[in-house]
């Protein structure tokens, strides 16, 4: 161990420098283990992106594909996928209130469902039309435990079907994902 002026330290094993501190923060020479093993955590391996602005609308209360989907190949069966789906949408209703759900799936299986995410509310019925516009954005971390390829999709649904309500997709601008492979 070598105590320096100015506040600097070396470590030393077997004569050989493995760890010092600088200006800005530490350098290690060699492997950095935690618990025993190499860190190697935490790295973006590949970044996957997808849009689509092909309007799609339902009013109905079963989830339908929104069309925003992506896929990607894991390197490893340890990795992690960042899912980042920013959905547009358009709700209309009539009267009364009306609400949306988003779904996040891997395949067939659901990652998340977002229940009520977008809603909206006015009174009662005899209020007057009401349509909201904004976007919706989720983020998840999946852990497929995979090396093939993997589809994430979003599917969505009206939550009340009365009043001509529906929920539209894509509308005005692309809804856009993101997927992003990270070592564990």
């Amino acid at each position: 161990l070598k105590i320096l002026g100015d506040g600097a330290v070396e470590l030393y094993f077997d004569n050989g420098k493995k760890l010092e501190t600088l200006t800005d923060g530490i350098n290690v020479t060699g492997t950095l283990k935690v618990n025993g093993s190499a860190f190697t955590g935490g790295k973006i391996l590949q970044v996957i992106n997808a849009a689509t602005s092909s309007q799609a609308t339902n009013t109905d209360n079963s989830f339908q594909d929104s069309g925003l989907e992506a896929t990607i190949t894991p390197s490893s069966t340890s990795s992690k996928i960042l899912i980042i789906a920013t959905m547009q949408w358009q709700l209309f209703r009539e009267s009364t209130e009306v609400g949306g759900d988003f779904k996040l799936l891997r395949g067939s299986t659901t990652v998340s469902t977002m229940t009520s995410c977008v809603h909206q509310e006015a009174g009662t019925t005899g209020q007057g039309r009401v349509i909201s516009e904004s976007n919706y954005t989720i983020n998840r971390l999946d852990s497929p435990s995979t090396t093939s390829a993997i589809t994430y999709k979003v599917q969505f649904k009206v939550d009340r079907t009365g009043n001509n309500a529906f929920l539209r997709v894509n509308h005005d601008a692309a809804s856009v994902m993101t997927l992003l492979e990270v070592s564990a």
